[in-house]
């Protein structure tokens, strides 16, 4: 029984660091009790926020332009570890190699580019992706990580373009009303923890009658057809909107980040489009005779998305709800447990793998302490 004239430790959890506990207790506790950081981080991240800021902005507003403008600022200068970075040149930002197109690269991004490194800039990029295939990211000169990050730079920008262009025709296309965006959940249990977090938006939804809370995703691989009802999430989410906003419903707006190309060949002379054709000349008629002309490849792109709209499966809101009490309380009773399976992702090693296999100082290890209060 509690000892009433005890003072109760609250703790206060997110849905991230619930995820990161129960992935492995020792990476959270270097994380979020030792404050200790990778010095590197993936652009995923930061891309994921500056889309959302902008479609958050286009909700509110209705304004491309000024959305457009939310993303181009927001995409130039990140907050890495508590510090300020100049997100254009920053070796401390990590691509996947999927983020890279050079085919997205606009003529004044290529201009930016070649004035620096001449203009065979593109093969050089070429060159040090290969580099990296051989040795990793960390072992490539700082002056080619600096040219590959300015080519992501680029080309992140155009996807981020594309994506927001999608964005505005399914915000335009579907949403009949917008109710809320980044809507606070805060959940509190009898001892005063609590669960928080952010839903993207809560939105009328053309065809449906109730309202939807939605998260919105970008992301390089397809999302399952359940993958809403069963979001531990977006269970968390509607377990304390339900009340607000009357509704169980809850959606994922994904936007993917392989841009789809439409190639076509349309000669430079009569615009014939010879693209169905193996012809490498026009073989349209002009006149009665065949034309001749030159064919330019013109490529068309497009982004994919998947809306995902669903009700949340009651079992899992349940178990999730629970899960995170048993959470809260394995935290607050000091149980760190090390989760050996966890150490090997499919996008790579864990950060925190040579201070746990190797003891390796923090330097050694490509990671940094960071002060109070750096999220």
């Amino acid at each position: 029984m509690r000892d009433e004239g005890m003072a109760v430790k609250k703790n206060r959890l997110s849905h991230s660091q619930s995820m990161k506990y129960q992935d492995c207790g020792q990476a959270w506790h270097n994380h979020y009790n030792e404050r200790i950081r990778p010095v590197t981080k993936s652009s995923a991240l930061f891309f994921g926020n500056v889309l959302d800021s902008a479609v958050e902005d286009y909700l509110n507003n209705k304004n491309k332009d000024q959305a457009i403008d939310i993303l181009r600022t927001s995409w130039e200068e990140i907050e890495i570890n508590g510090k300020k970075e100049a997100m254009f040149d920053s070796t401390k930002v990590i691509y996947s190699n999927a983020d890279y197109d050079a085919e997205l690269l606009e003529e004044e991004d290529l201009g930016v580019l070649k004035a620096e490194y001449g203009d065979d800039v593109l093969d050089q990029v070429k060159a040090i992706y290969k580099q990296k295939s051989a040795v990793g990211f960390n072992y490539l000169k700082h002056s080619s990580k600096v040219l590959l990050n300015k080519a992501n730079w680029f080309s992140m920008l155009r996807k981020g373009m594309l994506m927001l262009d999608r964005a505005f025709v399914l915000i335009d296309e579907n949403v009949e009303e917008v109710l809320a965006t980044q809507v606070k959940v805060n959940l509190e249990n009898e001892d005063g923890d609590s669960i928080v977090g952010y839903a993207d938006f809560v939105v009328k939804w053309k065809g449906y009658e109730d309202p939807i809370v939605f998260d919105l995703k970008t992301s390089s691989i397809e999302y399952a057809e359940d993958s809403a009802k069963n979001s531990p999430q977006l269970s968390v989410y509607v377990h304390d909107l339900r009340s607000t906003y009357n509704t169980s419903t809850v959606g994922f707006m994904v936007l993917h980040k392989r841009v789809k190309k439409d190639r076509q060949k349309i000669c430079s002379v009569c615009e014939h489009d010879g693209s169905a054709t193996r012809h490498r000349t026009c073989n349209a008629e002009v006149d009665g005779e065949r034309c001749g002309g030159e064919f330019n490849e013109v490529v068309k792109f497009s982004i994919r998305d998947q809306i995902i709209i669903d009700t949340i499966d009651p079992v899992v809101e349940k178990m999730v709800i629970a899960n995170m009490d048993a959470v809260n309380v394995s935290i607050k009773s000091g149980i760190i447990t090390k989760n050996l399976n966890a150490c090997e992702k499919p996008w790579g090693m864990c950060p925190y793998h040579s201070l746990c296999f190797k003891d390796a100082s923090l330097t050694d290890a490509g990671l940094t302490k960071v002060e109070e209060g750096v999220r």
